[in-house]
This record gives C-alpha cells, structure tokens and sequence, in this order.
C-alpha cells in the first residue's frame, strides 16, 4: 500500500536530514577501517608497517631513520576518538544555539491578548502557557481579577478551561479564558493576570475590553 499523503514539512529541521547521510557515511568509514584491521590476520601482530610510516614521517622531517620511534597505537585510537567526540560536541553545540534562539523567540510575548463582549456576554481570552521547570502535574490556572486603569474592578468571576492540566518540561497548553460581563459593567478596558499555581514564574497579561451597550432604537420620525 502506497501512501499518497505529501511529505510533512519539516521547517527549519529539514536540513537535519543531511544528517542521515553523514552518519551512514561515518558508519561505513569505521566499518572499513575494521575490515582493513580484521584483514591483516595474524601478520597484525607484526607492527613493521607503523614503525616504517614512522621512519618515513621521521626522514621527511629531517631526522635520523634509526632514531625513528614506532606509532603509539593507543594514541592514535585516544586521537580518532577524540576527534569524533568533538564532532559529535560540535554538532550538538551549533544545534544548542539554534535552540536557544528558538526558545528566545518563543519567550517574547506578542501583542496582549484581548477579548471583546457587550455587557451581559462572555469575552473569550486565549493563553498559551509553557513550562520551563520539571515535569509538572496538577497545575491550576485561574484569574485573580480584573480592573481598569483608574482601579475600577470588573464584577466577573473568570473561569478557564482546561483549569487544571500537566505540562512536560518546555511544554506549552493553550488555554482558554471566559470572562462573563455583567450586564451593568461599565465600558471600557479591564486588565489582569493569568496565574498557575504550580508554576511560580508563570503570569500572563490579559485584556477584557467592555464594548458601550448599544442605544436603543428610537421611533420613526415618519411615527
């Protein structure tokens, strides 16, 4: 059974594909040099063949052939390996930096959210909470209150959905927010924070703005 579906984009991780390729091709690199070592049987023990590249490395730079030190075998496995840890630490540190700028970007706050209801509806306010600790189950997001600049409370018990849920570490849950308006509040905008307890750093910013009753129609001057 073939699957039709177009292939799902990777983003800014597509080019981690490239990985794949590398590492094969790192993995056939090894599996040769055991081949190459596996091949030299029972002559391995005969090690003529490092001390003469030693002679030949030490007459191309000048010294004496009978002064040549054969190749020191466990230095050269501790170099190989040494090279292939820093790589491997290279690899994950330019990896690192592209996360820590996806995690800054992910930090700035964008425009606060806002939502809009007439008196006596429900403004609706969209949250998206993130965990930057340990995994943290039982959380609780609630808003204390609401008020206007010039400290007028807004009368309305908010309630948010999901109230309670878990988040891994660098976890994020959108919330929801529903603030029933009272049908006497007064227009205009009432600010306030969305906590959750369990995690002391989390407050986020919202904005509940009351829309003016609209006037009621008069009678037809044609009355």
């Amino acid at each position: 059974m073939t699957d039709d579906r177009p292939p799902r984009s990777k983003g800014p991780f597509g080019p981690l594909e490239m990985l794949d390729e590398v590492q094969r091709q790192a993995f056939e690199a090894a599996l040769r040099v055991t081949a190459e070592l596996s091949s030299l049987g029972g002559g391995l023990a005969d090690l003529s063949w490092l001390r003469d590249g030693a002679r030949a490395s030490s007459i191309d730079a000048g010294a004496g052939p009978d002064g040549a030190e054969p190749i020191d075998v466990g230095r050269l496995r501790a170099d190989v390996a040494k090279a292939a840890d820093t790589f491997a630490d290279l690899l994950r540190a330019m990896l690192d930096v592209g996360f820590d700028a996806m995690d800054e970007l992910a930090r700035r706050g964008g425009a606060r959210p806002v939502g809009a209801a007439s008196p006596g509806g429900v403004a609706e306010v969209r949250c998206t909470v993130r965990n930057d600790l340990h995994a943290a189950n039982g959380l609780r997001a609630h808003v204390p209150q609401l008020a206007s600049v010039d400290g007028v409370v807004l009368a309305a018990a908010a309630h948010v959905d999901p109230e309670r849920f878990d988040l891994q570490p660098h976890e994020r849950r959108e919330v929801c927010v529903g603030v029933p308006v009272p049908a006497t509040a007064r227009p205009g905008r009432y600010h306030g924070l969305l906590l959750v307890a369990g995690l002391p750093d989390a407050a986020h910013q919202i904005t509940v703005e009351v829309a003016a009753p609209a006037a009621p129609e008069g009678p037809d001057d044609g009355d």
